[in-house]
C-alpha cells in the first residue's frame, strides 16, 4: 500500500492524492477484509521534510504495520515533475541522521533489514521481491511491463512491453500472442546483471548461486572482489563461501556493484 508519508505537507509535496486518512483507512480495510499480511510503502528524503518528521512517519507506521515495510529515500528520476523543476531536498547530513536514527527505530519494532529499502519480522520476507534479487525468472504482463528469462546455455533475454497504454492495448488487439521486445544479456553484463541484483540482499549470494544462474566461472569475480575487499566493502568470498557487503559497503552499495560493470 502507497502510503509514502502519514504527513499532509509531504503528501502534497509530492503531488499525491490522497491524505494521511486515507491512507490508515485503505491499512485498517486490509486487516478488516482478512489479509494475512501487507506492506507499507513510505518514503523519506521528500521536500521540506525533516528527520523528525521522517521518524514520526515511520512510528505512525508500526502501529499499522503487518510484517513488512518497506522504507526508502526519494530519488529523482527522469520525466517526472521533479526532474525538470528540481525541489529544495533535505541535505546531505540530515539524510544521513535520517537513514541511522530510522534504522534504530525499525529494528526496536523487530523489522529487520534484509533489502537495500525492505524491512520485515522473521518469515516475513517478500517473495515477490526475493525472487528479483535471487535472480529468478519472471514474466512482464502488461504497458510498461518488464521481464527475465534464463536459457539453459546460461545467457538471459530481458523482455519489455510498451510503456504507453493505448499502444500496448492496439497491439494486442492486433495479434494478442504478439512477443514482448528482447535484449540478450550475456559475459560481463550476465555477472554486472547478477551483482546489481544480487548485493542488494544484505546476506548477499552464495558462490555456487554464482555459478548456477550465470553458468560462468568464479574466476570472473576475481579481479574486482580483490579490490572490494581491499577497500572493507566486501567480506572475503573464499573464506565464507558467499559475496555479501560489509556494513561499510553496504552504504556505497551503488560504488560497489560499479566495480562489476
Amino acid at each position: 500500500i502507497g502510503v509514502q508519508s502519514f504527513n499532509a505537507k509531504s503528501l502534497k509535496s509530492l503531488g499525491r492524492l490522497h491524505s494521511p486518512k486515507d491512507a490508515k483507512k485503505a491499512l485498517s480495510f486490509a486487516d478488516s477484509a482478512g489479509f494475512d499480511r501487507w506492506n507499507i510503502d513510505l518514503m523519506h528524503g521528500l521536500p521540506g521534510q525533516t528527520a523528525e518528521s521522517a521518524l514520526e512517519d515511520l512510528e505512525q507506521a508500526f502501529a499499522l504495520v503487518n510484517g513488512h515495510l518497506s522504507w526508502y529515500q526519494l530519488t529523482i528520476e527522469r520525466n517526472t515533475r521533479f526532474w525538470s523543476s528540481r525541489p529544495i531536498l533535505p541535505t546531505e547530513e540530515m539524510l544521513a541522521s535520517t537513514q541511522e536514527r530510522g534504522e534504530l527505530l525499525l529494528r526496536s519494532a523487530s523489522l529487520e533489514q534484509y533489502e537495500v529499502s525492505a524491512f520485515a519480522t522473521p518469515g516475513q520476507e517478500c517473495h515477490h521481491n526475493l525472487n528479483y534479487w535471487n535472480f529468478g525468472d519472471y514474466l512482464g504482463i502488461g504497458a510498461g511491463a518488464h521481464g527475465k528469462i534464463s536459457s539453459p546455455n546460461g545467457s538471459v533475454i530481458r523482455t519489455y512491453r510498451t510503456r504507453a497504454p493505448d499502444k500496448y492495448i492496439s497491439q494486442m488487439l492486433q495479434n494478442p500472442s504478439a512477443m514482448p521486445a528482447n535484449q540478450w544479456i550475456k559475459g560481463d553484463e550476465l555477472t554486472s546483471e547478477f551483482m546489481m541484483n544480487a548485493l542488494r540482499l544484505k546476506k548477499g549470494c552464495s558462490l555456487d548461486a554464482f555459478e548456477r544462474h550465470t553458468g560462468l566461472s568464479l574466476e570472473q569475480l576475481d579481479e574486482s572482489c580483490i579490490e572490494a575487499v581491499h577497500r572493507g566493502w566486501l567480506y572475503p568470498p573464499l573464506e565464507s563461501g558467499r559475496i555479501a557487503t560489509t556494513p561499510l559497503g553496504y552504504q556505497f552499495l551503488d560504488s560497489v556493484v560499479a566495480l562489476f560493470l
